[in-house]
C-alpha cells in the first residue's frame, strides 16, 4: 500500500494546508526492490496533526497519496487524480486513502472530488 515517494510528513500536532491554488503533479517509474512501505504522498501522524488539500493532485505512478496514523487527521476538498495503469514496475497495489490508529481520519469534503483511472484486475499469490 505504500511507496518510496513522500512530499510531505508531518507530525507532532503540526499542519499543512495545500491552497485552492496549489497544484502537484507527480510522475513516478518504480525501481522494484522487493519492500514493502507504509508511506504515502502526503501523510499526518498523531494526534493534533492535520493536512488539508484545497488544490490539485495529480499522480501517475504514486498509488497512495494520503495517510493518516495515530490521531491524526487529513481532509481534501480539491481534486485528486490518480492514474494507477500499467507501467514496467512491480508496484501494483492502489490505496488512495488510508487511516490507521485510534483517532485517525481521512475526510472527503463537499467539493472534493477523488479519481482512479485503473486497469489492475484482482490477483492472488500464495493464499494471499
Amino acid at each position: 500500500m505504500g511507496g518510496h515517494v513522500v512530499l510531505a510528513r508531518v507530525n507532532n500536532g503540526g499542519s499543512l494546508i495545500l491552497g485552492d491554488d496549489s497544484v502537484v503533479d507527480v510522475n513516478v517509474s518504480y525501481i522494484p526492490t522487493g519492500y514493502y512501505t507504509y508511506n504515502a504522498l502526503l501523510m499526518a501522524d498523531g494526534e493534533g496533526t492535520s493536512i488539508e488539500n484545497k488544490g490539485d493532485i495529480t499522480s501517475h505512478g504514486v498509488y497512495s497519496v494520503i495517510r493518516a496514523d495515530n490521531g491524526a487527521e487529513v481532509s481534501n476538498s480539491g481534486d485528486i487524480f490518480v492514474y494507477a495503469t500499467s507501467s514496467n514496475s512491480s508496484e501494483d497495489r492502489a490505496a488512495i486513502t488510508r487511516a490507521s490508529g485510534e483517532g485517525s481520519a481521512v475526510h472527503n469534503k463537499a467539493g472534493g472530488d477523488i479519481t482512479l483511472i485503473s486497469d489492475q484486475t484482482p490477483q492472488g499469490s500464495g493464499g494471499i
